[in-house]
């Protein structure tokens, strides 16, 4: 065995030992990566609770005003059906009057 051997040797332990420390850094980056997209997932969950939170109010005032204006509108439409009824009773007691 000569001294190019032992060199080649040595070498090759050297990229051995290179590319398992290169591993176990891909793998530490990797659970790493893992657990950054976890915490945006929480973060993501957390901020959709708030907006939600926040919106609760906003959406219940809408949906009052619009059942508010529905039973104005109610109201209207009942007022104007007892107007034309009104108006029938009077047009038919006119009506009895001239016969």
């Amino acid at each position: 065995m000569d001294c190019q051997d032992l060199a080649t040797k040595q070498d090759l332990l050297n990229l051995y030992q290179l590319v398992n420390e290169q591993a176990s850094r891909i793998d530490r980056l990797e659970g790493e990566i893992e657990r950054i997209k976890a915490e945006i997932i929480a973060l993501t969950i957390g901020l959709v609770g708030i907006v939600a939170v926040a919106a609760a109010p906003l959406i219940a005032a809408a949906v009052a005003g619009v059942a508010a204006e529905l039973a104005a509108l109610s109201a209207s439409l009942f007022g104007a059906v007892a107007v034309v009824e009104a108006e029938i009773v009077t047009v038919g007691g006119v009506a009895v009057l001239l016969r």
